[in-house]
């Protein structure tokens, strides 16, 4: 009688976690929400749990520079699996790399990452920061280290996290070295 039920409940576990992974796979990896950037209302994307998806200027297409103790704070979004879906209106541009931080979701060559001091869907405490990381939009044209609110200028200083610092632009001004803080 036990192992009969060891059976069933074994089997039971089987088949609520391939539902569960079928369920997941269906679902639209990429979604986009109005939320208020700088005082202005703003489409941004998310993740599937409506977390605000960021861009880092110093990413190139398939190329994620934000690794180790960086991606403490700017976790990468990635996918175990399958290809990044979103909604209708979401242009088309999503894609997955293999990359230090695993399977990463970009749109339109920028790797996507969440910020680890937003804590519920709907915050934007990233944007901005360091100001080479800004809230990724459905607008998001393909290229590399652009910035879509235009502050970013030539930098200089050193680039990477790992180095002790990382350049970043001013408005047209020769940037500055900012330590890891990390």
């Amino acid at each position: 009688m036990r192992r009969n039920l060891k059976a069933t409940l074994v089997s039971a576990a089987v088949t609520v976690a391939a539902s569960v992974a079928l369920a997941a796979s269906g679902s639209t990896t990429v979604q986009t929400r109005k939320v208020t950037v700088n005082g202005k209302p703003e489409t941004v994307l998310t993740t599937a749990q409506g977390m605000t998806l960021y861009y880092y200027d110093q990413d190139a297409a398939d190329t994620s520079t934000c690794t180790g103790t960086c991606a403490k704070l700017w976790p990468a979004y990635t996918l175990k699996s399958g290809r990044p879906t979103g909604p209708d209106a979401l242009p088309k541009g999503l894609a997955v790399f293999r990359g230090p931080n695993g399977r990463q979701v970009e749109y339109h060559g920028h790797p996507l990452y969440t910020y680890a001091k937003d804590r519920q869907p709907g915050d934007v405490n990233g944007d901005g920061v360091f100001p080479t990381w800004h809230v990724a939009t459905p607008g998001l044209q393909a290229g590399s280290g652009s910035s879509q609110s235009g502050s970013g200028g030539s930098a200089s200083g050193s680039s990477g996290y790992g180095s002790g610092g990382y350049g970043s632009g001013g408005s047209g001004g020769s940037g500055s070295g900012y330590g890891s803080g990390y």
